[in-house]
């Protein structure tokens, strides 16, 4: 991969286009998913080596349609995976005292994968963006993403994290746990946030999150004493980690 660092980059959406004629794109919502594609593009255009690290949503976010009754309506979209490969490697996460298997799909459009896009998934995931389970989301796409890199044969000691909004925040909590130091784990890691709006926030109660985290390894972290600094009045705001 040459000289520079590869870029990781953590992101629930990624939007890139696959057919323009067609108007189809790979599953995004809005304005993040468009800035992760661009950043993706600009780094084909620097020859920046970059992973982004994103979740596969088979249906989308939503597509809106007006009936027979002049009523806007939304439905699923279906996302083609004909373009990508399933990749052999593996991860577990334990969510809910149960192993589960993280898997991913590859696509590289650019004939190379010195830019590529990993689509992370579980059996049984909601398959639409923004819906479903959030926290047990974000932990398979921080903690799953950085063992599923891992697994790939990754060196993680020579990459850079970037972490986009706070569902993606449980990555700085794994590299942590890998790195055994927080200095390393910062060095390597910058986060990212577009919004000061609350709700714009992944926020928890602190308990609620340690119980869905307490079975996996990383859950040992959040009973830590030292943890506590990033709780306040019992909940845990994941931009703040």
């Amino acid at each position: 991969m040459g000289d520079k660092e590869t870029i990781a980059s953590f992101c629930m959406e990624c939007g890139l286009i696959l057919d323009e004629k067609k108007g189809i794109a790979t599953p995004h919502a809005g304005g993040l998913g468009v800035l992760e594609g661009d950043n993706f593009l600009t780094a084909r255009d620097l020859k920046q080596p970059y992973v982004a690290v994103s979740l596969l949503h088979h249906n989308g976010y939503v597509r809106q349609e007006i009936d027979g009754n002049s009523e806007q309506v939304d439905l699923d979209e279906r996302f083609d995976m004909s373009l990508m490969e399933r990749r052999k490697e593996s991860a577990t996460v334990n969510i809910d005292q149960t192993e589960r298997e993280v898997f991913c799909y590859q696509y590289s459009p650019f004939g190379t994968d010195l830019q590529t896009v990993l689509y992370l998934s579980v059996d049984g995931m909601d398959a639409r963006l923004y819906r479903g389970d959030k926290i047990a989301k974000s932990m398979i796409l921080g903690i799953g993403g950085v063992r599923l890199l891992r697994e790939m044969g990754y060196d993680l000691y020579t990459m850079h994290f970037k972490i986009n909004e706070s569902n993606a925040a449980l990555t700085l909590i794994e590299l942590l746990r890998t790195f055994e130091s927080e200095e390393i784990a910062k060095t390597h890691s910058s986060f990212v946030t577009h919004t000061t709006l609350l709700h714009g926030h992944d926020v928890y109660d602190f308990g609620y999150a340690r119980q869905r985290l307490q079975d996996d390894p990383v859950g040992r972290l959040l009973s830590s004493a030292e943890f506590q600094r990033f709780v306040s009045d019992g909940v845990l705001n994941f931009s703040n980690l």
